[in-house]
């Protein structure tokens, strides 16, 4: 249990308080501008309650793994630009506490940096990760390399640092024919996943580009458009 700033004392994990029966959230355990924090947290919150009433130990939401870049440093705030657009943010036209009309709405929707993981429903290294319990930081032995993207094509994303070096793609590539393709650049823990003689996204994906990032199994090579 953790006292909060307005001395409730509630378990930061399953939000259950001192009293056996009641659970709190939101500005009730510390105050926040933010109305989205407050739902979130009602999200997490309804797993203690229904371990609650189904006679188990409330222990809120099950955790499952995360990797995490952790800040951004400012050499890499162009490389998430790159998929937004231009101009500040979408006010409602009718100003005050109105809602957005929906071109607002897609508008303002246009500036998401895409800071996320695309493959977070269905990344392989995030199951087996959880499956074996690992820790992100125990062999953390450097700072990490900054984070770039390839956007220059039509149907994919290329995020390298989120690449795990398995192979997939550069076999997909050459089983399929493509002219240019994937390959091993380096050597050692340097080795990177990339196109040969510094050739653009475009040309190394020319025909299988749907393909490859269906077989990535992390969010590395990603299709732009999930829909």
């Amino acid at each position: 249990m953790n006292a909060t700033p307005k001395g409730i004392t509630a378990d930061k994990d399953s939000y259950q308080t001192s009293e056996k029966n009641v659970f709190a959230i939101g500005n009730v355990l510390r105050s926040s501008r933010l109305a989205v924090r407050s739902v979130g947290q009602g999200k997490e919150v309804a797993f203690s309650v229904l371990q609650y009433f189904n006679g188990m130990e409330p222990k809120g939401e099950p955790r499952i793994f995360n990797s995490r870049f952790g800040k951004l440093v400012v050499a890499e705030f162009s490389e998430y630009i790159k998929e937004s657009v231009e101009g500040k943010r979408t006010f409602p036209a009718n100003g005050g506490h109105s809602s957005f009309s929906k071109e607002e709405a897609i508008a303002e929707a246009e500036r998401c940096l895409h800071c996320d993981c695309r493959a977070i429903d269905n990344c392989k290294l995030r199951d087996y990760s959880n499956q074996y319990n690992v820790d992100q930081k125990r062999f953390k032995t450097s700072e990490r390399r900054h984070i770039t993207k390839q956007i220059n094509h039509g149907s994919v994303v290329y995020e390298p640092q989120k690449c795990i070096k398995c192979g997939i793609c550069v076999r997909l590539t050459e089983k399929h024919g493509e002219k240019y393709g994937f390959t091993y650049i380096g050597r050692g823990f340097d080795v990177e996943i990339g196109i040969p003689f510094n050739e653009e996204l475009e040309v190394g994906l020319s025909k299988i580009a749907v393909k490859v990032a269906e077989g990535c199994p992390t969010g590395a090579i990603s299709l732009k458009n999930v829909d």
